[in-house]
């Protein structure tokens, strides 16, 4: 069994941990601890629902990989029990449940999540994606219409999208309008 370290949520992380939209952006200066707020909600989800699938993505994969950056922060969270695939970027949980790190460093790169299928994505730092590569790979975010994960009480997950953003960058200006 999967047991998660504990973490407490600053009030800012708690209220973008329980909002109940489909997309939802949380964003601030640099340095808001941003990123553990998604990864503790992407955590929160394959911990609850079993054979769940999410996606966690970055402009490219050595912002994830890098010292001290996603990756580490996962592993600093959920410290043993689950399997850490370091080729293909992915967490296995006991319960079947995945977790994918992904990229999408140029315009091109987001076909490669054409046909994928997550119960979640969290896009981190959005601002440094266009608008075009944010709406091919939210696509992405949908849930098996036969035998869904469900939780302890049988309820069928529900797919969402989370973000995080700081201000600038390529992105900024569609982030901006759109939320």
């Amino acid at each position: 069994m999967t047991t998660v370290r504990p973490w407490t949520a600053s009030d800012r992380q708690l209220v973008f941990l329980e909002r109940p939209e489909y997309e939802v952006l949380y964003g601030g200066a640099k340095y808001g601890l941003k990123t553990d707020a998604l990864l503790a909600w992407t955590i929160l989800r394959r911990t609850k629902y079993p054979g769940s699938k999410g996606l966690f993505i970055r402009r490219m994969m050595s912002e994830i990989t890098k010292e001290g950056a996603a990756w580490d922060r996962a592993q600093q969270i959920l410290g043993n029990g689950v399997e850490y695939n370091r080729v293909d970027h992915k967490i296995h949980f006991p319960n079947g449940s995945v977790l994918e790190f992904g990229h999408c460093k140029d315009e091109s790169d987001k076909m490669t999540y054409q046909g994928a299928q997550y119960d979640d994505i969290s896009f981190d730092q959005l601002e440094q994606f266009t608008d075009t590569q944010y709406s091919f790979i939210k696509g992405a975010c949908r849930t098996a219409l036969i035998d869904p994960p469900v939780d302890a009480q049988g309820k069928a997950i529900v797919p969402k999208v989370r973000c995080s953003a700081n201000p600038g960058d390529v992105g900024h200006d569609w982030v901006k309008s759109y939320y």
